[in-house]
């Protein structure tokens, strides 16, 4: 709009301030792109931060229910019991598999999809 002034010579002889502030409206609007996305950058790192430390509680919190399962003394007392105690174990021991993929995967692809169910 400020060029269609100009343009047109409709400035009443104040073409070079208005030519003026269209430079600075034109470098206050290139900051205010580069500061936005800078702080975009930011949060999404904020936020992948956070996301992270969830995950992390979250495992640590499961790691301490899988260690009290597996320091358990109970060896069960007849075999349905001991059967439902391996059910248990195997069960644990196929999150912990899932457990480690999931870790592994976040150290090649920089993230932390870690299901922490304990059966």
């Amino acid at each position: 709009m400020g060029q269609n002034l100009i343009d047109k010579h409709q400035c009443a002889g104040s073409e070079e301030a208005v030519q003026s502030r269209l430079v600075s409206i034109a470098d206050q609007w290139e900051f205010l792109t580069h500061k936005t996305a800078e702080k975009s950058m930011k949060l999404k790192e904020a936020n992948k931060q956070r996301t992270y430390i969830a995950a992390v509680k979250d495992l640590d919190f499961w790691l301490g229910e899988v260690e009290s399962l597996l320091t358990s003394e109970d060896a069960g007392k007849d075999l349905a019991s001991v059967q439902n105690l391996m059910k248990k174990h195997q069960l644990v021991d196929a999150d912990i598999l899932v457990c480690i993929h999931s870790i592994s995967s976040y150290f090649r692809n920089d993230t932390f999809p870690i299901p922490l169910d304990v059966a």
